[in-house]
């Protein structure tokens, strides 16, 4: 059983069979399936909504059919009336998602042998319009590092370094959040040579350069300061692991003292680093690698991305395709009939 359950909350509200068959989801998942802790942590909570509506509605998960599985979907989206009460409606992304765990924990049963087929496979998967991924301008980037004010307190300059080499490692990597800050401090020993955990527990090599190396070398050197208490590389004021939350809540600092309007997250800078790399012509199956997508379809969200930079390189090129100026073109016309 993972020392870190996945479990606490989720089980809380069900029976003592539904909260062991929920540990034994969250080891298949994590050990058998190689699952991240994200999704496992969304998974859980799916399962454990669904379990607590087949015990409102007296099913066990032996006898579901797939009638009973579209009225509980319709039940969460609103398509149906609940103490008179509609609910809010929940959107084809997070029923694509809640799906998914659901299938997943039928999957652990028929694979443990415990029931002979999975009827969430016959549900259809809803579809969704694909969201472009938010990229943050270039200069935003430079401006986000170069235009903080300086923070006042207690380790107030050592901050400034180590949020200085979160935001260009993560630019320069394109690596995740979670990625980055599972880094050890011994990894800085070779940073031409940097190997990350990434999705269903796969290694990758990524690369960082002169910018955001010089910038981390600047924070290890104070890093001692924070007083380590993990090895971990990066560092929260009490000398722990620095987590996701607390990086998101830094970046909404550094951009309302840099006077950016737009919301900053860590998962911009990937969306910028991939999208900067196709535009200038990088090949799709390099970013692809360089991400850590299993599938090219992950990556090619990000040719829409580049589409309007695609149409300036076709009027700027193409004979038929340029953009002339009228004035121009009336003056050009004139001189052409004098000449004539």
């Amino acid at each position: 059983m993972p020392a870190d359950s996945c479990v606490k909350t989720e089980s809380a509200d069900t029976t003592g069979v539904s909260s062991e068959l929920l540990r034994r989801f969250e080891d298949y998942l994590l050990i058998e399936r190689n699952r991240s802790l994200h999704t496992a942590r969304a998974y859980l909570k799916d399962a454990a909504e669904y379990l607590a509506y087949l015990e409102e509605h007296s099913l066990t998960l032996a006898h579901v059919e797939t009638t009973d599985l579209r009225s509980f979907f319709a039940d969460l989206t609103g398509a149906v009336i609940s103490g008179g009460k509609k609910k809010s409606r929940l959107d084809a992304r997070s029923q694509r998602r809640k799906l998914a765990g659901i299938r997943a924990l039928y999957a652990m049963l028929v694979f443990k042998g415990e029931l002979e087929e999975n009827p969430a496979m016959n549900m259809k998967l809803p579809r969704f319009k694909r969201r472009l991924p938010g990229v943050i301008p270039y200069a935003e980037t430079r401006q986000l590092i170069e235009e903080s004010p300086r923070r006042e307190g207690e380790l107030a300059r050592e901050r400034q370094l180590r949020d200085r080499a979160i935001v260009e490692m993560l630019y320069a990597s394109g690596m995740r959040i979670s990625e980055l800050l599972s880094l050890d401090v011994s990894a800085a020993a070779d940073l031409s040579n940097l190997k990350v955990l990434g999705k269903g527990r796969r290694e990758r090599y990524v690369f960082i350069g002169p910018p955001a190396e010089k910038a981390l070398r600047a924070y290890l050197e104070v890093r001692d300061r924070f007083e380590p208490k993990t090895s971990r590389m990066f560092l929260n004021q009490r000398g722990e692991a620095l987590t996701d939350r607390g990086v998101r809540k830094n970046l909404v600092t550094l951009s309302r003292d840099a006077g950016i309007g737009r919301r900053i997250h860590p998962h911009k800078f990937r969306h910028s680093m991939a999208t900067d790399l196709l535009n200038e012509g990088a090949d799709i199956r390099a970013v692809q690698e360089l991400l850590g997508h299993k599938s090219l379809a992950s990556t090619q969200v990000y040719t829409a991305v580049t589409k309007d930079r695609l149409k300036d390189v076709y009027r700027q090129a193409h004979p038929h395709g340029r953009i002339r100026d009228p004035d121009t073109e009336a003056v050009d016309s004139s001189h052409s009939s004098e000449s004539s």
